[in-house]
């Protein structure tokens, strides 16, 4: 598939802050409502944001919850999502592409976009017992560039969960999620003519699966990885793609992944708490 021309696209780098504590509100109906809370620890910082979600009666049915990806990407940072170097061109992706690290995660994407991922894994845990995990995978587009799908994961629920399978949701499912899923985001992003990030695409997760465990500690070794508490996992989720104006917008598509080998890397973890 072509992509858009990235030089019309608006650049998906976060702006400074200039506060050490900021607080964001989603409004929403504060009608029999439950409220997710993210707290995220980073050293002495703390950040806090409302999701209001509202529930009638028995049906849990959920008051549009925005597209939470550009936020929670720019809280989690670079270990979450980051293009390797403008100089790190097609040709030298397509190297790593091809080579046989046992560390390296890979996936696939089919359906509204086609390819084969290959790239990385990073977890983080807070100091209240949350837990975020994060896939990167890229690959080389139609025209020639380096595009990277970066998909990020939140536990939803209670500290301290034990790892496992568990559900992943987008907005439209926090509801009704229990406790242990994970409200998953993604984007695709690449580089402009000007070296500078741009999204070419956005969208919404429907419903899937991640299974989260330790690492085996044979492909660590073989890894030649540091000693660190690495974690492993497999992912697979549906979603829909919502860049407006292109053609796979409203297209359905979906995403494996298999990670062997998660840094533990996102030190800004948001953490997502039900609060009745």
């Amino acid at each position: 598939m072509s992509h858009p021309d990235p030089s019309a696209m608006v650049s998906t780098r976060p702006k400074p802050s200039n506060s050490n504590t900021e607080k964001y509100m989603l409004n929403a109906p504060r009608v029999r409502t439950l409220i997710y809370f993210l707290r995220i620890q980073y050293r002495k910082t703390a950040i806090s944001l409302s999701l209001m979600l509202l529930l009638l009666n028995a049906q849990a049915t959920a008051e549009t919850v925005p597209p939470q990806a550009d936020l929670l990407f720019d809280l989690a940072g670079p270990a979450a999502c980051e293009l390797p170097p403008a100089s790190f061109g097609a040709e030298a992706f397509a190297a790593v592409a091809q080579s046989t690290d046992p560390a390296r995660s890979r996936g696939q994407l089919t359906g509204a976009i086609n390819a084969n991922l290959t790239g990385l894994a990073t977890y983080g845990r807070s100091a209240q017992g949350g837990l975020a995990v994060g896939f990167q995978g890229g690959y080389v587009s139609d025209d020639n560039r380096v595009a990277l799908l970066c998909a990020l994961m939140v536990r939803v629920g209670p500290p301290n969960m034990p790892l496992g399978e568990s559900l992943v949701v987008g907005e439209a499912g926090l509801a009704s999620a229990p406790d242990g899923a994970f409200l998953g985001v993604f984007k695709i992003i690449t580089r402009d003519s000007a070296g500078g990030v741009a999204s070419l695409a956005k969208g919404e997760v429907k419903q899937g699966k991640l299974m989260v465990s330790q690492a085996d500690p044979a492909v660590v070794s073989a890894a030649k990885a540091p000693p660190a508490e690495y974690l492993a996992g497999k992912l697979v989720f549906d979603g829909v793609l919502l860049q407006a104006g292109t053609k796979v917008q409203g297209k359905a598509f979906r995403l494996e992944a298999t990670m062997p080998i998660a840094i533990n890397a996102i030190r800004r973890l948001p953490q997502l708490k039900r609060t009745p």
